[in-house]
């Protein structure tokens, strides 16, 4: 199950899916520059380069916060969707039969492809897990 050290690792790809087919993928990505964490949704067919400004992650529960540049508002449903999400991965809520909540495959810290077990399932490799 994602967790919050996967969503502060810096570059968490991960989607959220309902039992009618309905996805949002996520991106949570970290900038040493100005020490924030940044949120965006993928809008486009490219899942590397699509992705739209929603705000950003706070807090050590992570939650999340929208900003004046946001394209989206808290009535969006996608923006709904996320916060669900970390309400899920924070422990609040309990994922619902026939949801998904997954991480892309690749490390959330270093994006390299995972493939160890452990990792799969925590969405962090090996080494990157212990830093």
């Amino acid at each position: 199950m994602l967790d919050k050290e996967f969503i502060y690792a810096g570059k968490a790809t991960f989607t959220f899916a309902n039992p009618d087919g309905v996805r949002y993928t996520y991106k949570v990505s970290y900038s040493k520059k100005i020490d924030r964490y940044f949120a965006y949704l993928l809008t486009g067919p490219n899942n590397r380069t699509d992705y739209t400004y929603m705000g950003m992650v706070v807090g050590k529960t992570p939650s999340f916060v929208l900003t004046r540049k946001s394209k989206l508002t808290e009535e969006s449903f996608s923006i709904k969707v996320f916060h669900y999400a970390l309400a899920i991965i924070n422990g609040y809520k309990k994922l619902e039969d026939g949801y998904f909540l997954e991480h892309d495959g690749t490390c959330g810290r270093c994006s390299r492809k995972l493939t160890t077990p452990e990792s799969i399932k925590s969405g962090l490799g090996p080494i990157c897990r212990n830093k």
